[in-house]
This record gives C-alpha cells, sequence and structure tokens, in this order.
C-alpha cells in the first residue's frame, strides 16, 4: 500500500517489485539488485551512486523512468502477460547494410 509519504514497504515513493517476492527497498540487498540489473541487461555500477543507498535510488529512478509496474498486482499482471512479438527483420534494410559496408572494406 502506498502511503501519502511512500510506500509502507519500500519507503520510497512508488512500490517497484523486481520478482513475485522481491520488493525494491530501502533495505534490498546489493547482491538482489546486481541480480536484476544483470538479468535486464546492464550492469550496476551503470545505475551510479557511490554507495548501496544511492544505487538502490537510481534503480528506482530507472524503473520509474521506464514505467515499471506499480504495486504487487500491476507487477504480477505484466509478469504473465503475453510477451510482445518481436518485429520481423528488415531484411531489405539488413542487405543494404551490408552492401554498404562491403564497400567500405
Amino acid at each position: 500500500a502506498v502511503t501519502a509519504s511512500g510506500s509502507r514497504i519500500t519507503g520510497f515513493p512508488k512500490e517497484f517489485w523486481l520478482t513475485p517476492r522481491t520488493p525494491l527497498s530501502e533495505n534490498t540487498p546489493i547482491g538482489t539488485i546486481n541480480r536484476f540489473c544483470a538479468d535486464h541487461g546492464f550492469k550496476m555500477w551503470e545505475l551510479g551512486g557511490r554507495n548501496p543507498c544511492e544505487q538502490r535510488w537510481a534503480l528506482f529512478r530507472l524503473l520509474e523512468k521506464h514505467r515499471w509496474p506499480v504495486g504487487y498486482s500491476a507487477y504480477m499482471r505484466a509478469l504473465n502477460s503475453p510477451r510482445q512479438p518481436r518485429p520481423p527483420p528488415n531484411l531489405p534494410a539488413m542487405e543494404e547494410h551490408k552492401r554498404e559496408v562491403a564497400r567500405t572494406m
């Protein structure tokens, strides 16, 4: 639940869940945050921050920026929703790029 001063669970203004059992909180272990970053294709140092507290806040801001689902129910709905299919590759553009690379070699 979110109150005027933030989530009672996390201490942050919004409640973001990293896994079905782990909310991002002021006490989330750095190892958990590191694993979350790795699972999502980036390194924890890319968040910035000089200490664990700043790194947690940096992850919070990143999740907020990318419109991560707010609250447990929204997170679980997003987790269980079908994945969006990838668009088909743009084959003509890929072939043109290959020809352009070959010309410069």
